[in-house]
């Protein structure tokens, strides 16, 4: 929707591109059917480091709970990936969760509870899943066509999210941050077609968020994945830079809610207390784009108003 771009700075000698980057907006959604990868698959894998599509496609069986999912067979489900568990027989409505201990057995235990026990026969689907980790940033290259042939190319690209959901209603953006290695101008280039994903965004509305697991009502979230990008400089480079590894990384984000025991949040947020944070946009089999903060801290706690309701 929003494309910017930086084409850096000449230093020390002509030719030098020591500071190259692009940023842009798009839609926060899935992938639209089973199996699949959304559009921007690369893009998050390259943010997080890992993906993971699990196959898991199974029934609920008798002695399930909230946080035990005994299923007809656990084929297809990994340890840390999430699961999407149908609140009823036939709903078509998806509650999502995540797999701590069991994946691949007949017994799932998930973390966060569910905000119902599943019943016998219900589904239970796949998922995919990505994950923060300290390997796996590979660097991608975008390609800025102006028209038919004009193109600008981005290559060596690291980078950051940043996921806002301002209110309720509101179809979720992720605002992508990036640095490049180097960049170069071509008007000899080939626009291809565009295509795109099946699967509509879904709005912020009917989500599950969870603090400390129960449901909460939430006016407005926003979380940065917090990858911080660095510069390999070299004067043996003809370009000045030869890499753009993440080097730190730092998550958060903020939340706003109507809170009647807004003493609790002041109380575990000056005893500095662990809590796990979970939430998802969409209910509906492979239109849900799901989060889950297991181990997450208050950094700030303030009153607010909002047309009078604190």
């Amino acid at each position: 929707r929003v494309v910017m771009q930086a084409m850096g700075t000449r230093n020390a000698k002509i030719g030098a591109q020591t500071d190259a980057g692009l940023s842009f907006k798009a839609e926060l959604k899935n992938r639209g059917a089973t199996n699949n990868v959304p559009e921007l698959d690369e893009v998050w894998k390259t943010l997080f480091g890992t993906r993971t599509l699990d196959s898991i496609s199974t029934t609920i069986s008798a002695g399930s709970t909230s946080t035990s999912l005994v299923v007809v067979s656990g084929a297809g489900s990994t340890n840390g990936n999430a699961v999407a568990v149908e609140t009823g027989t036939g709903t078509g409505v998806y509650e999502t969760t995540w797999i701590t201990s069991g994946g691949g057995t007949g017994t799932l235990v998930v973390a966060p509870a569910l905000s119902f026990t599943p019943t016998t026969g219900v589904n239970v689907k796949s998922s995919l899943t990505f994950a923060v980790a300290d390997t796996g940033h590979q660097a991608l290259s975008f390609q800025d066509y102006l028209n038919a042939t004009d193109v600008i190319k981005y290559v060596g690209c690291r980078g950051n999210v940043t996921i806002d959901a301002p209110q309720a209603g509101a179809i979720p953006m992720a605002a992508f941050d990036w640095k490049a290695w180097n960049w170069a101008q071509s008007e000899a280039g080939t626009r291809p077609s565009s295509t795109f994903d099946t699967g509509l965004p879904p709005v912020a509305l009917a989500c599950k968020w969870k603090l400390a697991g129960t449901l909460t009502d939430i006016r407005s979230f926003q979380v940065n994945l917090g990858n911080e990008i660095g510069r390999k400089m070299s004067q043996n480079s003809t370009l000045g830079c030869y890499g753009t590894p993440v080097v730190n990384r730092k998550t958060a984000g903020s939340f706003s809610i109507h809170d009647p025991a807004a003493i609790t949040q002041f109380t575990n947020w000056l005893a500095n207390t662990q809590f796990t944070m979970s939430g998802q946009f969409g209910n509906t089999l492979n239109n849900t784009v799901a989060m889950y903060f297991p181990y997450a801290e208050r950094t700030n706690v303030a009153y607010g108003n909002d047309a009078g309701v604190t």
